[in-house]
């Protein structure tokens, strides 16, 4: 949701809106991921992959451990259960999306 959010911002559009399936909880979630084969093949059904060299601010990145996260230029931004906004260097992201 963090990241369909931060689409809506910088594309003016929700490109997880596309998603068919919705949740409440974290069980939910993990349920509707291993329905569309894991978090990588349910973006790929709503986001165009990229090479991440092209990503660019807005864009979803992953990174090893399967966390999305976003292109704020530069850098990338996941969210941190203790401390909110993480910043993290873009050579941590193995894939990348666009809308």
């Amino acid at each position: 949701r963090f990241c369909g959010a931060r689409g809506e911002v910088d594309y003016r559009t929700d490109p997880l809106a596309a998603c068919p399936s919705s949740w409440s909880t974290r069980r939910g979630a993990r349920r509707v991921l291993a329905a569309h084969g894991g978090m990588a093949a349910a973006v790929s059904e709503v986001m165009k992959e990229i090479d991440v060299t092209m990503a660019k601010r807005g864009d979803v990145g992953m990174l090893e451990n399967e966390q999305l996260v976003l292109f704020t230029g530069e850098d990338l931004v996941g969210l941190a259960d203790t401390i909110g906004h993480l910043p993290l260097p873009r050579s941590l992201a193995v894939r990348a999306w666009t809308v």
